[in-house]
């Protein structure tokens, strides 16, 4: 899939990752990562088909985690004089 204007680009930290016992395409993967690139509120998706099922979700790397911790951690309290709670 190319990049186009209006579309999301190609590169994310994360890639999919599908458990479960239903078999894919590359064209249900290439869809079902399509899916989670224009709803990033969505954690991950529950497939069932006659054949059997999976969830599939956003496997992203520690480090990313890790960087996002510090971005939250560095930023303190808000001008209003409340902090972040995890």
């Amino acid at each position: 899939m190319k990049d186009s204007p209006g579309t999301l680009p190609q590169k994310r930290p994360w890639q999919l990752l599908v458990v479960g016992g239903t078999l894919l395409t590359q064209q249900d993967i290439e869809a079902l990562t399509r899916i989670l690139d224009l709803l990033p509120h969505v954690a991950g998706l529950d497939i069932t088909t006659s054949v059997g099922s999976a969830r599939v979700f956003r496997d992203v790397p520690g480090n990313y985690i890790q960087q996002a911790d510090q971005i939250l951690a560095g930023m303190g309290s808000f001008a209003g004089g409340g902090e972040i709670l995890r």
